[in-house]
C-alpha cells in the first residue's frame, strides 16, 4: 500500500516462509496514470500488477498486488478487494475521527474567541472609562468628536462643544481633602449624566473639567436652554457627610462648522471660550468669537 505520490505504507512479499515484511523499498513507480481508479500492466518477468486506488471520499492512495500466475491472481485480486474494502473503511473511520476531533477543536476555538473578545471589551471599556465618575475620558471624547464631525457632514447638521469647569471647586479640596473632593467630583458627573439626552455624549477630561456633546445645534440660540437646565442643576448645593457645599459652573461652547470642522479644533475654540467665562466671574457661559450668551446670576462674582 502506498500514499498517492508512490511512498510505501505497508509491504509484504511472498516467500518460502510464507509472507514477510520488506523494507528495502521506499516508493514504488512509475504510479498509474492520473485520473484512473484501477489500473493493470504486465511485467517482463511474466508478473501481473494490478494498482487500485484507495479512496474514502477523496484519493488516500494506491494497493498494488503482484501475481505470476491466472490461479493466483485471481485469489491475490479477492484477497486485494478484501484488504482494499478494509483499507476504505479504516480510512473512512479515521476521517469521521479526525471530523470529530475538528469539531470538538472549532467549538473549543470559538468558545475560546468569545472569551477573548468580552475581554477585549472589558479592556477596551476600562481603557476609555474615567476611573473615579465612570465616565468616558478624554481618549473616548476625542474619538467620540471625530465621530460627530462624520456624522455631521453627512447629515449636513450641526453639533455643540460644551466644555465645564467647577467653579470654587479648590477651596472644597484645601478645606475637606481630595477624598470629599473626589464624592463632589462623583455627585456632579451623575447629575450631568442624567440630564444629557439621548445621542449626547458626557465624558471628564481630568481635575474638575467635563465636556459635553450636545447633537442638532445649529446656533447660539439652540443653547440657551441647554446651558440653563446645566447651571441649575449642577449649581444646586450637594449634601455629603452632613457637610452642606455649593459649587458654581462656568462654560465654554463651540459649534460645528461655524467654529471649527476639526475635533481639536472645536474642543480647543470651547476650552478658550471657557477661560472667558471664568475671567468674567464664572457662572456663566460663552460661545467663542461671541459675546456672554448665558449669566446665571446677571453679576460678577
Amino acid at each position: 500500500m502506498t500514499d498517492r505520490q508512490g511512498n510505501i505504507l505497508a509491504f509484504v512479499e511472498a516467500t518460502e516462509r510464507g509472507p514477510q515484511p520488506v523494507f528495502n523499498q521506499r516508493t514504488l513507480s512509475p504510479l498509474p496514470p492520473q485520473g484512473t481508479t484501477a489500473f493493470e500492466e504486465k511485467a517482463n518477468d511474466r508478473t501481473h500488477r494490478r494498482w487500485q486506488s484507495i479512496e474514502a471520499g477523496l484519493p488516500l492512495g494506491w494497493l498494488r498486488i503482484t501475481t505470476t500466475d491466472e490461479r493466483t491472481r485471481a485469489a491475490v485480486t479477492t484477497l486485494g478487494q478484501q484488504i482494499l474494502a478494509l483499507a476504505t473503511f479504516m480510512a473512512a473511520a479515521m476521517l469521521t475521527a479526525f471530523g470529530l476531533i475538528l469539531r470538538r477543536a472549532y467549538r473549543v476555538i470559538s468558545a475560546n474567541e468569545l472569551t477573548l473578545r468580552q475581554s477585549n471589551l472589558l479592556l477596551q471599556d476600562a481603557a476609555d472609562t474615567d476611573v473615579l465618575t465612570e465616565l468616558a475620558n478624554r481618549t473616548a471624547l476625542i474619538r467620540a468628536l471625530q465621530g460627530y464631525v462624520v456624522h455631521s457632514q453627512q447629515s449636513d447638521s450641526g453639533f455643540a462643544v460644551c466644555f465645564m469647569d467647577l467653579d470654587r471647586f479648590k477651596p472644597i479640596n484645601d478645606s475637606y481633602g481630595h477624598d470629599l473632593g473626589d464624592k463632589v467630583l462623583k455627585t456632579v458627573a451623575q447629575r450631568i449624566k442624567s440630564m444629557t439626552r439621548q445621542g449626547d455624549f458626557v465624558a471628564r477630561l481630568g481635575g474638575d473639567e467635563f465636556v459635553l456633546l450636545v447633537g442638532n445645534i445649529d446656533n447660539a440660540l439652540d443653547l440657551g436652554p441647554v446651558f440653563s437646565r446645566l447651571m441649575r442643576t449642577i449649581c444646586e448645593p450637594i449634601v455629603i457627610d452632613d457637610l452642606v457645599l455649593s459649587v458654581g459652573l462656568s462654560i465654554g461652547a463651540s459649534i460645528y462648522p461655524k467654529d471649527g470642522t476639526s475635533a481639536e479644533l472645536l474642543l480647543a475654540r470651547a476650552d478658550k471660550a471657557m477661560y472667558q467665562a471664568k475671567k468674567a466671574g464664572g457662572k456663566q457661559a460663552t460661545l467663542w468669537g461671541e459675546a456672554l450668551l448665558f449669566d446665571q446670576t446677571n453679576r460678577k462674582m
